[in-house]
């Protein structure tokens, strides 16, 4: 039998004194020791190499320091809900990356009432909105380092309702669906689209998107004869009469194309056909409300029409070349 082992002293086991450690001394016994003569290692654990170390009380708040105070710009990737009424309380979750305890929020024309951070991705936020409709900017801070991010939160006095993947029909191709409030092409250089929904007759509404290029094909020049995409308001009951938001440029057929702020206006008969379109990137607004149409781009007005396109309409997608985001339809508080 092996007696090769440590042991413990018998007289360190016959003593009574407190703040004593198990040691192993020079002859491999085990005695008590003062605990504070124990000296930890000197290395710094957030430089150290070898394998096995571990980083002590000091050392891990070294590390939290450097990542509450790093110098890495706050993300945002979405709001939760991104609408409210105005003049209401609610609670909002920002989604994203390299938020921290101290990181602050503010958004455009709202009150915020307190901030609770959960993690490093994910911030609570409870606000009372304003009076004032519109889309408004976030501005998030982390420590003197801000990012503002432009248009993110609608403040909209009605319903709002932005579609799903069930709730696309008719398609034309095979449009990419998977996410909501958004349609986008699945294959370059292929008009593709699909009906969403039907507005009643007579109901003042608004609805909202964003066109933005599409991975398939960065960097598309849309010219006045290559559309990149439309908003088809198109009426249930006589399909000659429509209306229509065309993204970039477009081509009227048979007429005239005048432009002004980015925009191309047709020049045919604007008791049944309406058109326009913005440029990528900007936020489209098309808006229906006591038989007044008008037509916004980051929420500034661009054009009004009075005109009699007032029955129901089936709301229909084109893309080419394009992905249009950010799809809400907002039933206006009569």
């Amino acid at each position: 039998m092996n007696t090769n082992h440590n042991r413990i002293k018998v007289a360190d086991l016959e003593t009574n004194q407190p703040d004593k450690i198990l040691t192993t001394n020079s002859s491999g016994e085990l005695e008590f020791s003062d605990i504070n003569n124990i000296r930890a290692d000197s290395y710094n654990g957030l430089d150290y190499v070898e394998e096995g170390k571990a980083l002590d009380a000091r050392q891990g708040k070294v590390l939290k320091d450097l990542i509450y105070n790093s110098a890495y710009a706050p993300h945002l990737e979405e709001l939760i809900p991104n609408y409210f009424l105005p003049n209401e309380t609610n609670n909002v979750i920002l989604k994203g990356s390299f938020f921290t305890p101290i990181t602050t929020v503010a958004i455009e024309g709202q009150v915020i009432n307190y901030i609770k951070f959960k993690s490093d991705n994910e911030i609570h936020v409870n606000l009372t909105t304003g009076i004032n409709e519109g889309i408004f900017d976030v501005t998030i801070n982390n420590n003197q380092i801000s990012k503002t991010y432009t248009d993110k939160l609608l403040i909209n006095l009605g319903e709002v309702s932005y579609p799903t993947t069930s709730s696309w029909s008719n398609f034309l191709s095979s449009p990419n669906i998977s996410e909501s409030g958004s349609i986008k092409v699945s294959t370059s250089g292929i008009t593709q689209g699909a009906d969403w929904k039907i507005i009643p007759a007579n109901e003042d509404f608004r609805i909202i998107a964003v066109s933005k290029e599409s991975p398939f094909n960065p960097g598309y020049l849309f010219d006045a004869y290559n559309a990149g995409g439309t908003i088809q308001l198109i009426s249930t009951a006589d399909d000659t009469r429509k209306v229509w938001f065309m993204f970039r440029w477009f081509s009227a057929i048979g007429g005239n194309v005048r432009v002004w702020n980015s925009f191309a206006e047709d020049s045919g008969d604007a008791t049944n056909t309406i058109a326009y379109g913005p440029p990528h990137g900007k936020i489209a607004t098309i808006e229906r409300k006591a038989g007044i149409w008008k037509f916004y781009v980051n929420n500034i007005l661009i054009k009004s029409y009075t005109a009699s396109i007032n029955e129901e309409l089936l709301i229909r997608f084109r893309v080419n070349n394009q992905e249009v985001t950010g799809i809400k339809y907002v039933k206006l508080a009569t």
